[in-house]
């Protein structure tokens, strides 16, 4: 009886992207339809900071560790930002490239 050599077959290519967890303090547009006037709401977003450009800064709330796909991703104009606030060390995610 012959042994079965068993074929390993190759893994996939795996990526890793580091990422900055913040806080972002940000001044919010708000729509009102009563006669008062309405005040700019004050908003705090947590999550993963995917970009920040002279326009913009993008925080994730999620991010797929198997694709490294982010959803729910918040875009808030740099004319709104109050305060960026660094939360911890970055975090290392490694997924499917």
């Amino acid at each position: 009886m012959r042994a079965r050599r068993l074929v390993k077959l190759p893994s996939k290519p795996k990526a890793r992207r580091v990422f900055q967890v913040i806080g972002l303090f940000w001044k919010d547009a708000v729509f009102s339809d009563e006669v008062e006037r309405p005040q700019p709401a004050d908003m705090l977003t947590i999550g993963f900071l995917v970009s920040e450009n002279p326009e913009q800064i993008s925080v994730a709330h999620e991010i797929d560790t198997d694709s490294g796909e982010f959803r729910g991703v918040t875009a808030v104009p740099r004319g709104m930002v109050q305060k960026v606030v660094k939360l911890g060390r970055p975090v290392s995610i490694t997924y499917d490239a």
